[in-house]
């Protein structure tokens, strides 16, 4: 598979050049949920010292595997480098100290000689109880937002939030569904859904067009009516109930 053809050629020509102290995966990668299409997070573990040498020299490890079509720095857990190859995969090489690195989600290790990972211990990508209150929260301000841009026939910022609370709603269902992976949102998602909870959630999304994106929305607060009836304490005391009755009513009384 191409993405281990990558990862090999560009870890061998790290490893060559000295500068990294260790080399490792995440995302689906590491996971063992990869497929065809899968894009590769890699890791560099990189001494203090050595990251103004080894960040000037990243794009030449990256072109050890085949010429590169595009690529944009970014920095998310550190320096990264978003990558996309002529071959259309997708490569992230991202560059930390060992400080740096967090613990979130598994990895694969590729090169490690001086065994700084093997105290690694993975962190589920779960969402805890408060953060699955903001997430509703968050949820309930983008319908709002909503409210205010239907009411003002502005149809094609209506349809964008209507597709933030979408999403905001697949993650809240991976709360449920998947919880160890809640934090990756919609990717990979469907498959681990009950069938006619993914049925109705689909038949939702459907409805994400400017002739019926009122009811797309109404409908989404059905789905999340049906769950926030029900949570256990431990959540719903970090859950702002006042403002999630109001905004229910405010979206089911549209329309009439």
């Amino acid at each position: 598979m191409k993405q281990y053809e990558a990862v090999e050629a560009v870890a061998k020509r790290i490893i060559a050049d000295g500068l990294a102290q260790a080399l490792l995966l995440k995302g689906s990668l590491a996971r063992k949920r990869s497929d065809e299409y899968s894009d590769v997070d890699f890791y560099a573990i990189v001494r203090e010292n050595d990251l103004p040498a080894f960040l000037e020299r990243r794009l030449d490890y990256l072109n050890a595997y085949m010429p590169i079509l595009y690529h944009s720095e970014a920095d998310f857990v550190g320096p990264q480098i978003v990558c996309v190859y002529e071959n259309g995969l997708h490569f992230d090489l991202y560059t930390v100290t060992r400080e740096q690195l967090n613990s979130f989600d598994r990895i694969a290790v590729l090169y490690d000689p001086l065994h700084l990972l093997d105290d690694y211990q993975p962190l589920p990508l779960s969402l805890s109880p408060e953060e699955i209150g903001k997430l509703v929260g968050s949820l309930c301000f983008s319908a709002l937002e909503f409210h205010t841009a239907y009411m003002r026939q502005d149809g094609l910022f209506a349809l964008r939030l209507a597709n933030h609370i979408a999403a905001d709603l697949g993650m809240y269902l991976r709360t449920v569904y998947d919880p160890e992976f809640a934090k990756i949102g919609l990717k990979g998602f469907g498959s681990h859904l009950e069938d006619a909870v993914r049925k109705n959630y689909l038949e939702i999304l459907k409805k994400l067009k400017m002739e019926t994106v009122l009811e797309a929305v109404q409908l989404m607060f059905v789905l999340l009516d049906s769950y926030i009836s029900n949570l256990p304490i431990k959540i719903a005391e970090h859950l702002n109930f006042d403002f999630y009755f109001y905004i229910k009513r405010l979206i089911m009384g549209m329309g009439k």
